[in-house]
């Protein structure tokens, strides 16, 4: 059941995008036929292929449009929440919807549909919003999709090899090395994800004291503006469980909130697929697990 009344009415308006546009697809093809699990969205937990990226896109331009209304309207409703929604949404489906115009699958029709979506969706990004709202969305929005990359990029095992041989010899970057390619993502998570961190900072928005199940005290201390706390909670995590995604992430999100390990911070959230499959390589060959900052310092320090 929706919490609230704007939780249902985002949800309506949702669904009904989705009504509408199964009906354009009746009349006309918008897309070529591509089954491959392939994009990042910001609205599901695994790679989706162009069909389900259209149905997305046009489903949360309607949230965005929902909570940009809310947020324009005086009255009896939570600001603050309709602030940030707005901001996160309309964030990510514009990264969503640019990624997808691009795609060689959609067809002239698709195309055009997709460039009216933009000529609404476009100048939303520059509304006036309060900084504390587009601050928490870019957090929300970095969690995400760094978790999306830790769980379902494969980094080459000449990559992680290379990478992790050079470490033990004397961490000198391999020659010739450059991470400016993604690999195409698996359908296969390699770990578990929550949404709790997103789900904690949307009570700080709103001022609720509703329990998260799935958080941790390292994810409080983060989402309650305690980054130091944080760093080192996660740390504890990582110790216990070196390849809980969750804890890498984590870790990344607090030192960037700290700022006094950038580099660190940068390889985390950019590339903690190589982060952590270096770090599982490393502890395969020696007994001594590295420390997680100095290897994603030292990551960083090179692809940043």
């Amino acid at each position: 059941m929706p919490a609230d009344a704007a939780s249902l009415a985002a949800t309506l308006v949702h669904e009904f995008h989705h009504t509408r546009l199964a009906g354009l697809l009746h009349l006309t093809q918008l897309y070529d036929e591509d089954p491959r699990e392939r994009f990042y969205t910001p609205w599901r937990d695994d790679p989706r292929p162009i069909g389900g990226v259209l149905q997305g896109v046009y489903a949360f331009f309607g949230v965005t449009a929902f909570w940009r209304a809310l947020s324009n309207s005086p009255g009896k409703h939570d600001a603050d929440r309709a602030n940030f929604e707005f901001a996160y949404w309309r964030a990510g489906t514009w990264r969503t919807l640019n990624a997808l115009h691009s795609d060689p699958y959609l067809t002239d029709a698709g195309r055009r549909f997709i460039d009216r979506i933009a000529e609404q969706l476009g100048p939303w990004q520059d509304e006036p919003l309060p900084r504390s709202a587009t601050d928490l969305a870019e957090v929300g929005a970095a969690d995400d999709y760094a978790g999306w990359r830790i769980r379902y990029l494969r980094p080459s095992s000449e990559i992680v090899h290379r990478l992790a041989d050079s470490w033990l010899a004397g961490r000198t970057w391999p020659v010739g090395l450059f991470l400016d390619r993604d690999p195409a993502p698996t359908p296969v998570p390699d770990g578990t994800w929550t949404t709790a961190r997103l789900q904690l900072i949307r009570l700080k928005v709103s001022r609720a004291r509703l329990d998260v199940p799935d958080c941790t005290m390292a994810d409080r201390a983060y989402v309650g503006a305690q980054a130091d706390e944080a760093v080192e909670g996660y740390r504890a995590e990582l110790t216990a469980d070196p390849d809980r995604a969750m804890s890498w992430i984590g870790l990344g999100l607090a030192l960037a909130a700290t700022r006094t390990n950038p580099s660190a911070a940068w390889a985390l959230l950019h590339y903690p697929e190589i982060v952590r499959a270096v770090h599982r390589r490393i502890r395969k060959l020696t007994i001594q697990a590295p420390d997680p900052d100095e290897l994603a310092t030292w990551i960083g320090r090179y692809t940043h």
